[in-house]
């Protein structure tokens, strides 16, 4: 499974990103403060349907607006199984005052915990390390 795309709409410090992977390894470089952790955090959240930074959904919110928006989409499936190659898409959204929604392929998912486990991440963070 892979990352294939991902586009942010006011998740932390971006306003609006669209991002492709075409390969197995990618590598974020920037100044400090320009995105790189946001962008990884955005991943997580796919993943989890919560930041591994924020406790709270609304300190994701970009500052002076009341939403943000996630969506990544995931190719399913090994060029070594025999399972087909298949795209899902994943939309994780938040509006202040509102139910967070998650949706897999345009559906709405009600049980977060159903979704948790499908996107496999693994987060390594400089206080993991000693």
């Amino acid at each position: 499974m892979h990352l294939r795309q991902l586009n942010l709409f006011c998740f932390k410090n971006i306003e609006e990103a669209q991002l492709e992977f075409q390969n197995d390894i990618v590598c974020l470089l920037g100044k400090n403060g320009s995105g790189k952790t946001s962008l990884l955090d955005a991943i997580h959240y796919l993943s989890f349907t919560r930041s591994a930074i924020n406790i709270s959904d609304a300190q994701n919110v970009k500052i002076g607006l009341n939403q943000f928006m996630i969506k990544g989409q995931f190719e399913m499936g090994t060029l070594d199984s025999q399972e087909k190659m298949r795209i899902k898409e994943v939309l994780c959204s938040f509006q202040i005052g509102q139910k967070k929604i998650l949706r897999e392929d345009g559906q709405d998912c009600t049980k977060f915990s159903e979704h948790i486990g499908r996107f496999p991440v693994v987060l390594i963070a400089p206080q993991d390390i000693e």
